[in-house]
């Protein structure tokens, strides 16, 4: 029996046409189970299936068992079969933890729902997890010049699996049992805080795919296999009508099956579509239906849209850049920011933090001239080891060095490209590369130190750095 065990969440089937749910139907009248990874290694099983269907072992040691157990199954009411829906967005695994994790999609209505999960070295399959499902209702609507892949509004059906007491520093493999076929995926576990262990995380921003960027980039960063994926913010744009999440989701795919992506807030993330402007001060319906739907609630630490979370020895801080003009975080945010860099000062497995925001502070490119933020932003990380900031919002590659410290802007990842050498001459004897292309960033964290690599979509390197610590 392996050390390390996946609490399971196995839903309770029912019939989708019944009457109106009440709140417990609503939530799948799951029951809680726990099942070992090393209870379950055949490979033969449907992830829906009832809990009582026959199960031949050739060990006559079991058979006493299993005949109690077969009686037993005899005696309860037969449940009506599980009809399996098909997936219409994901699969995609959410958050960064050493022993947990979670994988959601989403089907058009209920049905059987539920991942079995491998090590990605191979291996025998090592549990079977049903989901939990939630009904999402949607008011957001966009269908007119959508060429094939609209956002409708109506109602779907969110899955979410969460597995618990994974093994640190792991990758897994995962197949959804949702339809005739399976669909295939792929997370990490972070390591131990301590851990010296070489590590691999990609970075890339603005990916609005629709504007004929070669979908090769996207293939070629999931086959670079990284346990995450950092986003700059910008993660889809309803510009002209001729993007929806629906074909972000059917374009991105190889992303969102190869790691867990990890978000922060851009300004088009806050879009207000025009016929679905929100008057109650709360966040536009695009943000609460999709953006919050699809990556919110990651099990992270934070404060508002900040977030934070642990890279083996390096402290990954998400911030949300969009919120004022003039001020980007508040008080309490800046408050939050200062004690946890503060705390991770005095940890001895801390190697340096690395900032990810969307707007860009240093840049060359038509969204410069932030001179006032970016004094604040230095003033306020001066006292910490804050080496690497990530920032998006510019469709083009650059990169900086200021007092010891690496300043990224990475937002090639579809969007229409942006000059990023021609402006603010200040700047330019700071700016170490700069090239208007399409792009990711590969990073690799090894017991030396951190190494960027990017690549453009035809797989040419285009600038390579090292960052110490």
């Amino acid at each position: 029996m392996d050390e390390y065990e996946v609490s399971t969440k196995a839903a309770a089937t029912r019939d989708a046409r019944s009457a109106t749910p009440t709140e417990s139907d609503r939530r799948g009248e799951y029951q809680e189970r726990p099942q070992s990874l090393g209870d379950d290694r055949r490979t033969d099983h449907d992830v829906g299936s009832a809990r009582c269907r026959p199960v031949l072992e050739v060990d006559i040691r079991h058979l006493n068992l299993l005949l109690i157990l077969l009686l037993s199954c005899q005696d309860q009411p037969q449940q009506p079969p599980c009809t399996p829906e098909d997936i219409v967005r994901g699969p995609w695994a959410v958050g960064y933890h050493s022993t947990r994790a979670e994988v959601r999609w989403e089907t058009t209505s209920l049905g059987c729902g539920g991942i079995r999960i491998r090590r990605k070295s191979g291996g025998d399959w090592l549990a079977q997890v049903g989901s939990t499902q939630t009904p999402l209702s949607r008011r957001l609507s966009l269908t007119e010049g959508v060429p094939g892949r609209p956002d409708q509004a109506g109602t779907s059906i969110l899955h979410r699996v969460e597995l618990q007491n994974l093994m640190p520093g792991t990758c897994y493999q995962y197949q959804v049992s949702q339809t005739e076929g399976v669909t295939i995926g792929r997370f990490c576990t972070a390591p131990r805080l301590e851990s010296r262990e070489t590590i691999r995380f990609g970075v890339l921003g603005n990916t609005h795919p629709h504007r004929g960027v070669d979908l090769a980039l996207y293939d070629r960063l999931a086959a670079w296999s990284p346990s995450i994926i950092l986003h700059t913010g910008n993660i889809q744009h309803y510009e002209g009508l001729a993007e929806t999440w629906s074909d972000w989701f059917a374009r991105t795919k190889p992303l969102l099956q190869s790691a867990a992506i990890l978000p922060v807030i851009g300004n088009r993330d806050l879009e207000v579509v025009e016929e679905t402007v929100v008057e109650d001060g709360s966040p536009p319906l695009e943000f609460q239906e999709y953006f919050q739907t699809i990556w919110g609630e990651n099990g992270h630490t934070g404060i508002g849209n900040n977030y934070a979370y642990r890279i083996g020895g390096l402290l990954v801080l998400a911030l949300d850049s969009e919120g004022n003009d003039r001020n980007m975080w508040d008080d309490a945010t800046q408050q939050w920011l200062i004690e946890l860099l503060s705390t991770a000062e005095a940890d001895p497995t801390y190697r340096f933090a690395v900032v990810i925001f969307h707007r860009a502070l240093y840049t060359r490119s038509l969204h410069g001239g932030q001179d006032a933020l970016r004094s604040e932003f230095v003033n306020l990380v001066a006292p910490f080891r804050v080496r690497l900031i990530l920032n998006g919002q510019s469709h083009c590659y650059e990169r900086f060095i200021e007092s010891e410290r690496t300043w990224v802007v990475s937002g090639g990842g579809g969007a229409s490209l942006h000059d990023c050498d021609e402006r603010f001459d200040q700047l330019e004897l700071a700016q170490q590369a700069a090239e208007s292309v399409h792009h990711w960033i590969g990073f690799t964290l090894t017991a030396s130190g951190l190494t960027g690599e990017v690549f453009d979509t035809d797989d040419r390197l285009i600038d390579r750095f090292e960052i110490g610590g």
